[in-house]
């Protein structure tokens, strides 16, 4: 499918998807039955999450949706606040927004262990 975008999470998806381990890109193309194929096709394939589309959201406490890898977040977070053409204000303040989401990780973990 040419005009979808497989850098942009799919359209059902929140921001936090892209750190998930259950995010599989893919497209629904129709009606599907297994042991006869698609039994009808959608005019233009439609840009899904196919973890959601055949099983739905793995439990978590975020709407369904699973906590993401924190650590994985965060390594990213600071590495884009690395190679930011900003300036050290900016860049301090961008610092300052990822300890706020180290101290957030945090508290999550300690509550999901009470």
């Amino acid at each position: 499918m040419a005009d979808v975008d497989y850098n942009k999470l799919p359209p059902e998806c929140d921001k936090l998807c892209k750190y998930r381990k259950c995010l599989h890109k893919g497209e629904d193309k129709g009606s599907y039955t297994v042991g006869r194929g698609y039994t009808s096709y959608y005019d233009k394939p439609r840009y899904v999450c196919v973890t959601r589309m055949l099983r739905g959201c793995p439990d978590g406490i975020l709407d369904g949706r699973p906590l993401p890898p924190f650590e994985r977040i965060e390594a990213q977070i600071e590495l884009e606040i690395g190679e930011a053409k900003a300036t050290q204000k900016v860049k301090r303040q961008l610092m300052e927004y990822l300890q706020i989401i180290k101290t957030y990780h945090k508290v999550l973990e300690k509550t999901q262990k009470e």
